[in-house]
């Protein structure tokens, strides 16, 4: 079985190359906007799919989700990047 596959694609891909450099450039605030994804899209999926929940709770955990990654990625905002831009000068 022949499989058709270039892996110099995913090498010259300027979207990976720039969150790449953004990775490097500051960490925290990459790892802290891999959350808020997660966080906003995977976990209320999933509390939104439990069964036998009554609707109004999962209304409350739903928007405490989103709220709280939210919260906690404009926090880690607030705080990495004046310590990124000192780390660079």
């Amino acid at each position: 079985m022949k499989v058709n596959f270039s892996g110099q694609s995913v090498y010259k891909s300027r979207l990976i190359k720039k969150g790449l450099e953004v990775a490097a450039d500051n960490g925290t605030l990459f790892v802290a906007g891999t959350s808020l994804i997660l966080s906003t899209f995977i976990r209320p999926i999933s509390i939104l799919a439990t069964p036998n929940t009554d609707k109004e709770n999962k209304k409350l955990a739903f928007a405490k989700s989103i709220s709280s990654s939210a919260g906690g990625y404009l926090l880690m905002l607030g705080a990495s990047l004046p310590v990124a831009r000192s780390i660079k000068k």
